[in-house]
């Protein structure tokens, strides 16, 4: 992962060194929402000749703080994201605020994201951690009127229906629940598609009912992997209708 690049066009470059008299670097990192973070160098002890830079986009006004003269970074940035995770509720996310598994830090280089819902609402308090082996870059962003959420689940081959399953599932159904003529499911033919179509955050086989001498169309429908929704397709307004499984 590249570490920001600073871009005297884009950016204001601002650098302190809190061994020459200069600003300190922050004790929070603060938010919109009133709300702050405590910031590397206020929950771990870093070395003191350390240098430190600010960056502010002039566009949207986005502050990457930067510690540079450090040596094993990735084990300061393993401190600071326990601390994180364990003293203010911090969770391993993406950029969208989606809960992700526990990722090690202490290689020598890498990036993160971490953050936690603002405890008034209105938003999450994120931070963008990226790190090399001599500094380390953090980028606060407040991920407006969104929440943490779990990943979507991703479907089980063991509970998935097979093509042929597909097949089985609409021969033993009755014509009348998918809005078609006759008693038995006999006078069609049925062909699933490969690939899977997402409806209501469920994977689904499209299927393709014909029917009669000229095998002429009778219906397009969605059937969830697991089986437990099916859907009518309205091909001409690329709509879908959920059916009733008896």
């Amino acid at each position: 992962m590249k570490l920001v690049k600073y871009l005297p066009a884009l950016a204001l470059l601002l650098t302190l060194t809190a061994c020459g008299g200069g600003p300190e670097p922050p004790v929070n990192y603060d938010y919109d929402t009133g709300d702050s973070l405590p910031s590397l160098s206020a929950a771990v002890a870093l070395p003191e000749e350390l240098s430190f830079s600010e960056e502010e986009d002039a566009e949207t006004g986005a502050v990457t703080y930067r510690y540079e003269g450090l040596t094993d970074t990735g084990s300061y940035v393993s401190q600071y994201a326990d601390i994180l995770e364990r003293m203010y509720t911090c969770s391993v996310i993406d950029a969208q605020g989606v809960l992700q598994a526990e990722q090690s830090v202490s290689g020598d280089t890498g990036d993160i994201y971490v953050g936690a819902e603002a405890p008034g609402g209105g938003g999450v308090l994120q931070l963008h951690i990226v790190w090399d082996e001599a500094s380390c870059s953090i980028s606060p962003a407040l991920l407006a009127d969104q929440k943490i959420t779990e990943p979507e689940p991703e479907p089980s081959s063991s509970s998935s229906l097979t093509l042929d399953e597909a097949i089985q599932f609409f021969q033993e159904l009755s014509p009348a629940t998918l809005g078609l003529d006759g008693s038995s499911m006999a006078a069609y033919e049925i062909y699933p598609d490969e690939g899977l179509v997402m409806v209501d955050n469920q994977p689904c086989i499209p299927v393709k009912v014909y029917g009669g001498a000229e095998r002429r169309f009778a219906g397009s429908y969605l059937l969830s992997l697991d089986g437990s929704r099916l859907y009518q397709t309205d091909l001409s307004s690329d709509q879908v209708q959920e059916l009733p499984i008896p």
